[in-house]
């Protein structure tokens, strides 16, 4: 503290008490304004401290950003460089030396031509050059993939870099430019490992190509003609011995597509391919191919689809199909007595129109702690109990994966020891919204459903979807004493005036008759009947329907009301597409170079009525297509001289008869996505080996001309 005391002052004569009071009020203000000063230095002393310390620690912090871009910098393995805003070098990375053949120190303030000019072509600097430029004009960030060339001094080969150059502007907080940064990333070891890879994955697709066409093409001929030996006549042993043997061939088949599938999907390369089609010829595939494996097991087949069903969606059918033929397989495998029931309706949600599909069965059902495993790739559950159940567990895996490809999914509920239901959910488009089914005249049909059992009780549900009126009954047995008593409608349904009965066989002749009697004017009578079962009786009259089980929509409503497909868009020929169907001067052409393939074509074709001529080459084909029409060309895809696809573009160049004549492949390699492959190579469709009659019977429905075509009656067994 001053003292004031100390300081000279002149003197001050006081001449009275006024006098000697100022200066009393003069020096309290003094020592005041002393106190003021005092504090003031006190305070300014404190921030000084305190600006020094601050400023320590904003150099601590700064040498330590510093050290971190260091270290960045150092040890990044990107190449980076910062320009100002004239180009000059400011900073980069420890990796860039590579391109600039110089330390980052050494290039400060270089110009952008200069610190590249030592290794790089001076058309890529220049390049560069324009980016930044660009850059700094406030144009948007670049990106580019270059391949940089690096000249060497040693005399050895250029090294060539594959990169990813990004030039970016740098900007401050006021939006200024403060000057360019180029990373360039190295991707050559990324790039030669991309082709490795794909070079694995096209040595695998070729190696799974090759092995699906050798192993199928003695496959098509293994099952075709044991198809074809199986309509001829045999003795019990020998059916018994090639129903064996067609069962370890379809058994076989399956196991290979599977596995096929498996490969395409686990690699990534299965994709899906969204077409228009129609759900009552999709469900009518689906029966056809598993409906004889569940009759043949003693199953009752039934198959309910809700007539508002839109009678056109736009999605993969096939691999719907797919789905639901696994789905089904695993039902009949698992199910040792009484049905299994295919479900289809659609529901509108939020997000579109949904295709439902459910398949349930009364088989063993599915225990709670095997559950979550159910959809896991070769997963076999409970594979004590089920070790006689062939298969190697990746169908469910498979429809799995399928369904969540197409954004919906597969479901389960399942009761051990009573039965499941799985529930397939995917998103479809409408392309005709109009219903597959509606009877133009439904309170004109009244049914009587003669029996009960469960494919008459899902008939019964069908009548009711379909808005007809209907009454099952089941007569009562003959009576002991005299077997030859026959039964009476009730007298209460006399007067119902039925239009039409359906029956499952196991009454005569004359119980038929009588019941025409006891109903003027005498209802339309169907038999409804398995695939392989006899006639119920001998002498069945001509106007008589049979209804083939399972009994499905588009039968029930033709049996109802002929013709009512017509409406839809649909026709019975092509609803039925298992086989019930001839056709009436149709030519068609198969070309193989294998003699038991063209067999077993020409065996399958001529079942169907079709007069077949045979090439074993390409050129003996063009030769026979220059002197004859065909309605149908059916080609080989792995021929000889001249393939199927060679030979589909010269005939739709040539001037042949047949230039515009459908073309389908015949192939067996079912690996990569060859649909694609042969309808922009000039073919309309693919059929793949061992040929399935079903898909045949499509493929004939969907190119002849519907005057060639016309329903298979019981009096005209196939060909």
């Amino acid at each position: 503290m001053l003292d004031i005391h100390s300081e000279t002052h002149d003197a001050v004569p006081l001449d009275g008490p006024g006098d000697l009071e100022s200066a009393r009020r003069e020096i309290v203000r003094l020592r005041r304004l002393l106190d003021r000063r005092e504090y003031d230095v006190s305070m300014l002393a404190s921030l000084y401290a305190h600006s020094r310390r601050l400023g320590q620690s904003f150099e601590k912090e700064r040498d330590l950003r510093r050290l971190y871009d260091q270290v960045l910098l150092r040890n990044i393995p990107n190449f980076i460089y910062v320009l100002d805003n004239a180009l000059r070098f400011v900073m980069g990375s420890q990796a860039g030396g590579r391109l600039t053949r110089g330390r980052p120190e050494s290039l400060l303030n270089k110009p952008l031509t200069h610190i590249f000019s030592q290794s790089v072509a001076p058309d890529w600097i220049s390049r560069l050059q324009s980016q930044c430029l660009e850059a700094l004009s406030g144009a948007a960030s670049r990106r580019d993939e270059d391949v940089i060339v690096l000249g060497r001094e040693d005399g050895r080969e250029p090294e060539t870099i594959y990169a990813q150059t990004n030039v970016l502007p740098i900007v401050d907080d006021d939006g200024e430019g403060r000057g360019v940064l180029i990373v360039i990333l190295d991707v050559t070891a990324l790039l030669e490992a991309k082709h490795k890879a794909e070079g694995g994955d096209k040595a695998k697709s070729a190696f799974l190509a090759n092995m699906s066409h050798e192993i199928r093409t003695p496959l098509h001929s293994i099952k075709g003609f044991g198809e074809i030996l199986a309509g001829t006549q045999l003795d019990d042993r020998q059916h018994a011995y090639l129903g064996h043997a067609l069962e370890a061939a379809e058994a076989l088949l399956g196991l290979i597509d599977d596995m096929l599938d498996f490969s395409k999907i686990d690699a990534g390369k299965m994709e899906l391919f969204p077409a228009p089609y129609s759900p009552l010829q999709l469900v009518s595939e689906v029966a056809n191919l598993v409906a004889l494996r569940a009759e043949q097991k003693g199953l009752d087949f039934l198959i309910s689809v809700s007539p508002d069903l839109p009678s056109r969606l736009v999605g993969d059918a096939p691999r719907l199909r797919q789905i639901l033929v696994n789905l089904l397989s695993n039902a009949i495998k698992y199910t040792s007595a009484g049905w299994i029931k295919l479900t289809l309706r659609s529901e509108t949600r939020s997000g579109g129109l949904f295709l439902v599909a459910a398949v349930e069965d009364t088989g063993q059902g599915i225990k709670p702690e095997h559950l979550p495993g159910l959809f896991s790739a070769f997963a076999r559950l409970d594979p004590q109990t089920n070790r006689h159940i062939a298969g190697v567990g990746l169908g469910l895996a498979i429809s799995s994966r399928l369904a969540l490809a197409m954004d919906g999914g597969i479901s389960v509920n399942s009761h051990y020891g009573r039965g499941s239901v799985f529930t397939l959910e995917a998103p479809q488009a409408v392309d005709d919204s109009r219903p597959v089914c509606r009877l133009s005249h439904p309170g004109d049909c009244r049914v009587l459903l003669l029996g009960r059992n469960p494919c008459l009780d899902n008939v019964a549900g069908l009548c009711e979807a379909l808005g007809v009126a209907y009454r099952q009954w089941a007569p009562p047995p003959p009576a002991a004493a005299d077997p030859a008593q026959e039964w009476a409608l009730p007298e209460a349904w006399a007067d119902e005036g039925f239009t039409h009965c359906l029956h499952t066989g196991g009454h005569s002749a004359e119980t038929l008759a009588r019941l025409r009697r006891t109903l003027p004017p005498g209802p339309r009578l169907g038999e409804l009947r398995g695939l392989r079962e006899p006639p119920a009786y001998a002498g069945r009259p001509e106007e008589d329907a049979v209804i083939f089980n399972p009994c499905q929509l588009a039968d029930l409503a033709e049996f109802l009301e002929p013709g009512s497909f017509a409406a839809c868009g649909e026709s019975a020929a092509g609803v039925s597409a298992g086989g019930a169907f001839d056709t009436r001067g149709v030519k068609a052409l198969v070309v193989d170079d294998h003699e038991l393939n063209l067999l077993v074509c020409e065996e399958f074709l001529r079942e169907y009525g079709v007069e077949v001529s045979r090439a074993a080459s390409g050129l003996e084909a063009l030769d026979l297509c220059r002197e004859r029409t065909f309605d149908l060309i059916f080609l080989d895809h792995m021929m000889p001289h001249m393939d199927g696809v060679e030979l589909a573009r010269r005939l739709r160049r040539g001037d042949s008869p047949n230039r515009r004549a459908p073309l389908v492949a015949l192939t067996a390699n079912v690996v990569n996505n060859t649909r694609d492959y042969y309808l922009q190579n000039g073919l309309d469709d693919m059929l793949s080996k061992p040929i399935d009659r079903a898909e045949l019977a499509r493929v004939l429905l969907k190119f002849l001309p519907p005057e060639k075509i016309f329903p298979r009656t019981a009096s005209t067994p196939g060909k």
